[in-house]
């Protein structure tokens, strides 16, 4: 392949490793990704001489323009900042492909993929963009040294040697198979120092990936649902919780059959279940250590999991019915330990504060114990009924004449719907649109008599209501999967589900009127998945424990592991402040900064330093290396293809002013390498004196002759 070709597929294959993760993140609009892969297509095939022409410049210029007004417009509108930034220099990319004609448009094709790298970072956290990062750096390098070729060939060559130049273009010998070797080298010491920086500062790694700029809202478990948002939710196998038996009475089966409470929501207007409190009845929970107690006394676990749950928008801490307390994952941060606050409302709903968008990490304690009692300001709003719940009322009495006692209640009414209503994932819209009933709720009790958890345990809620039992409705997750290779369980979308719980007796109960099923999120899927599923989550599981959410605890536990192997030891990290911190990575950028710049001037240190301690040379070698670097300021260096004779004969016909002075240093070099004969102190002043000076002699006549 021609040299043009590879630099070209290398920098649209690294514009496309950068890019891709924005896109898929889902953080940026959905026009971008088809709007970039367009242009990447065009910009491929599109010939350079086209691009050199007046006219398509311009009209370049112009979309790069219209681009950004669109986008100005568009934060004015109440677009994220951020976004549209990520956006803009999304698109600007995709222009630059299509517009590349000098080497500085394929420096700035580098420096924009730099760009979307950074914003990958910041909007990407699956384990998707670790290989897509891991591409990049390799590819980094390598884009970096062809662009620094080519801008070699164009500065040497100008429009004046616009055929040598295009040869060199074209030419299939300056891509060879050791040429991978130089930018490879590059490739190692950057993941070198990449990984040192990551290992070395925790507050870099802690949350380095993400769960995005705005957060990604799961359905059903935000601050309002509807009926039929669970249905979406459930179409996708996400992971959302992962769970580490540490202790259990029962051996770890293939599935757990356990309710993680996430949302309460107490309040049924118009189809949607609300908090009549929204986010204001939430105030921070006390705890001992991280240990957060729903009772005064605890009783003893019978079963413990350690827990890795996954980022949520709001961020709702799903806790499994039973548990009598959950304890925080110890976090060091500035060298002293921390832990997560929680925040709880009435309905003893927990949030977590989450930044960041990695998730959170605790263990769960569980006795079977009831649900709490969380002080209730108003029982009342447990009562509440919507408009037009006279039927309601009249189906459930009906359901539960002559029962004696709440609880027959209650059992007559699950029964009920256990046994003459069926279940499904999704109700079709055809199956909706055929029913005469305008209520998605009559219509679920009064004509279809199918549907979903929502659909049966918001009936029930209300049917209890309207028997004067307070109720109220919630949406969680039941049920969880055993992975064998990373051996935890998993719970994920499809197992999201929603119930009831009501009062009576003095304390909350979970009531579950959904008919049990032999598929569906209603029961537990006890079917094993797939062996590569599991190698798959196994692996996004290491990747979020160990990059995305790296911190300064797994610093310590790393560190206790590779210095201290024996059980027992701990490794107590130096407390460094963030000013220190701070100092110490500004210092390691700025050096690293001035290394990059001054890279020729260090190597010819290097290099002298390796000649001084090297072995001695002979006075004329030290001469006429002296003679070569001077001639290489004013023309090009000796190439490796021609002797040092050849290429003083090659200086004398260029320049006929010293032409004597070569022939004279010619002889007497060749004379003493390998004629045995050695220069006299005088001879080689003479010459020391005249090399010294012969760059400037040659650029004083340069300079005449041009004025001349």
């Amino acid at each position: 392949m021609n040299f043009a070709l590879v630099h070209k597929s290398v920098l649209f294959s690294l514009a496309a490793i950068a890019v891709l993760p924005l896109i898929l993140s889902g953080e940026t609009g959905i026009y971008l990704g088809p709007v970039v892969g367009l242009m990447w297509i065009v910009g491929l095939g599109l010939p350079e001489r086209w691009m050199k022409k007046p006219v398509f410049r311009t009209v370049a210029t112009f979309t790069v323009a219209t681009l950004f007004v669109i986008q100005v417009i568009r934060v004015g509108a109440g677009m994220h900042l951020a976004v549209a930034t990520i956006e803009f220099a999304t698109l600007l990319l995709a222009v630059k492909l299509c517009m590349r004609s000098e080497f500085g448009d394929f420096q700035q094709i580098v420096l924009l993929s730099f760009v979307a790298q950074i914003a990958s970072t910041v909007t990407s956290y699956q384990l998707s963009y670790g290989f897509f990062f891991a591409g990049f750096v390799v590819l980094a390098p390598f884009a970096m040294f062809l662009t620094q070729l080519r801008k070699e060939m164009e500065v040497r060559f100008t429009k004046a040697n616009s055929y040598t130049r295009q040869r060199l273009l074209q030419s299939t010998k300056i891509v060879q198979k050791r040429l991978p070797a130089i930018p490879l080298l590059g490739t190692v010491s950057l993941l070198a120092v990449i990984s040192l920086l990551f290992l070395s500062i925790p507050r870099w790694g802690f949350g380095i990936g993400g769960g995005g700029l705005i957060g990604n809202p799961m359905p059903g478990f935000t601050d309002e649902v509807q009926i039929g948002d669970l249905s979406e939710t459930i179409e996708n196998n996400n992971i959302y919780m992962r769970l580490w038996p540490k202790y259990t009475s029962d051996k770890p089966g293939r599935s757990l059959n356990l309710k993680f409470r996430g949302a309460v929501f107490d309040t049924y207007r118009d189809g949607k279940w609300q908090h009549h409190k929204g986010d204001r009845g939430f105030h921070y929970f006390t705890s001992r250590n991280g240990r957060y107690s729903f009772f005064v006394h605890p009783q003893k676990a019978t079963a413990s999991y350690q827990i890795m749950q996954k980022s949520t928008d709001p961020p709702f801490l799903f806790i499994p019915v039973g548990a009598d307390s959950v304890q925080m994952e110890a976090q060091l941060r500035r060298g002293r330990t921390r832990f997560n606050a929680l925040r709880i409302n009435a309905n003893g709903v927990l949030k977590y504060n989450d930044p960041r968008k990695v998730g959170i990490r605790y263990t769960a304690n569980i006795s079977g114990s009831p649900l709490p009692n969380w002080p209730i300001e108003n029982f009342r709003v447990y009562l509440q009924l919507p408009e037009h719940h006279e039927r309601i009322r009249r189906l459930a009495e009906e359901w539960t004449r002559g029962s004696p006692s709440v609880q027959t209640q209650v059992n007559r009414i699950v029964v009920t719907f256990q046994q003459q209503f069926g279940y499904a994932k999704t109700v079709s819209a055809l199956a909706r649109a055929s029913s005469s009933e305008s209520d998605v709720l009559h219509r679920f009790l009064f004509s279809y008599r199918k549907g979903t958890c929502e659909h049966f345990a918001t009936a029930a809620t209300l049917m209890f209501r309207t028997l004067n039992i307070p109720a109220r409705f919630v949406t969680g997750f039941q049920g969880a999967k055993w992975n064998d290779i990373g051996e935890y369980y998993t719970v994920d979308a499809s197992m999201a589900h929603a119930w009831t719980e009501i009062y009576y007796n003095g304390r909350w109960h979970t009531v579950d009127a959904t008919p049990v099923q032999t598929n569906g999120n209603s029961v537990v899927l006890a079917e094993k998945p797939p062996y590569l599923r599991q190698f798959m989550d196994t692996l996004e599981m290491k990747w979020h424990q160990y990059v995305i959410d790296y911190n300064e605890t797994t610093q310590q536990n790393l560190l206790s592991q590779v210095l201290l192997p024996n059980k027992g030891q701990r490794f107590h990290r130096p407390r460094f402040s963030i000013s220190q911190t701070v100092l110490a990575t500004l210092i390691l950028v700025i050096f690293s900064i001035f290394v990059i710049f001054k890279r020729k001037q260090l190597g010819a240190v290097w290099r002298q330093f390796r000649r001084q301690s090297g072995p001695p040379r002979s006075s004329a070698t030290a001469l006429y290396l002296k003679l070569e670097t001077e001639l290489g300021r004013i023309s090009a260096p000796r190439p490796a293809s021609k002797t040092p004779k050849q290429f003083l004969e090659q200086m004398a016909q260029q320049h006929p002013l010293i032409a004597t002075f070569l022939q004279e240093f010619s002889d007497a070099y060749l004379a003493e390498r390998f004629g045995g004969h050695t220069m006299s102190p005088d001879m080689r002043r003479i010459f020391s004196s005249r090399i010294a000076g012969i760059s400037k002699q040659l650029q004083k006549e340069m300079r005449s002759k041009a004025g001349g």
